[in-house]
């Protein structure tokens, strides 16, 4: 499994001041069955536990990746904000 989660992060651009930063976590590679959004492929009981974790780690990797981005978006928007003073 790969690209379970996916982060959509949307800011404004360079000395634009619409909006401000947001994003939202969605399913990336992942099938649709009966219609659900499968996150796993078929489990075994053995296999749960496994597959948990997993999509925690996964969850993880888009929580530091949203902050790196937000970081980067704020520090954007507080020098737009210095010039204009």
């Amino acid at each position: 499994m790969s690209g379970i989660f996916k982060l959509l992060f949307f800011s404004p651009k360079k000395d634009e001041r619409l909006f401000k930063p947001f994003s939202y976590i969605a399913l990336g590679d992942h099938g649709v069955k009966d219609n659900y959004h499968l996150l796993t492929p078929q489990l075994l009981e053995s296999e749960v536990d496994g597959n948990i974790d997993y999509l925690i780690t996964e969850l993880e990797k888009i929580r530091k990746q949203a902050k790196r981005k937000y970081k980067k978006a704020n520090a954007k928007e507080d020098e737009s904000d210095r010039r204009r003073t």
